[in-house]
């Protein structure tokens, strides 16, 4: 739970949920919630959270009924024709890969892709127009003094973003030892 608590992915997936809900049609996802269906996500018992999380982003992506069945060779065959025709070199897929086969990382990124191909779509910019600038985005709560930047999502997450350029170290003063006492 510790290690995906750290991917930023998370929440900003849970993020763009909680914007588009109305004008997607999306599940309004918590981030504890959306961490727990990943974690519980499995063969034998497939989250409902998930499932129509990934339904809900293809039916706004590609042009065919996409139901809780054939969700997941949508999201494969998406992922496919995206390297194939537009030269994507992201495909968790690859050799002959399912979903079923993918890490819950790679399900993060899967998800974290949709969301932004979903942006990519002309619907989405009519919503866009509609909507509050500020209201779109998180900003950050603050700088320390290394550079590092710190984010919070929700009241329930702090993240920190290392900086582009990590600064160099800083040389510690040295102080002159003090003169031996005279005689």
């Amino acid at each position: 739970m510790d290690e995906i608590r750290s991917w930023w992915e998370v929440p900003c997936i849970a993020h763009f949920c909680h914007i588009f809900q109305k004008p997607l049609k999306l599940p309004d996802v918590e981030i504890e919630e959306l961490e727990d269906a990943l974690l519980l996500d499995d063969v034998t018992n497939p989250s409902l959270v998930l499932t129509e999380l990934f339904t809900t982003l293809l039916n706004g992506i590609i042009d065919k009924p996409i139901t809780e069945d054939n969700w997941r060779m949508f999201a494969k065959l998406h992922v496919e024709w995206r390297c194939e025709y537009l030269n994507d070199k992201w495909n968790p897929f690859g050799e002959n890969r399912e979903f079923k086969d993918l890490t819950i990382r790679q399900k993060v990124e899967l998800l974290y892709h949709l969301c932004h191909w979903r942006l990519e779509l002309a619907d989405v910019a009519d919503h866009l127009r509609t909507m509050d600038g500020p209201s779109l985005r998180v900003d950050p709560v603050g700088k320390d003094i290394e550079g590092y930047t710190y984010w919070y999502f929700y009241g329930t997450r702090l993240y920190k973003e290392a900086p582009l350029n990590p600064p160099k170290p800083r040389k510690k003063k040295t102080r002159d030892p003090p003169a031996p006492p005279t005689a």
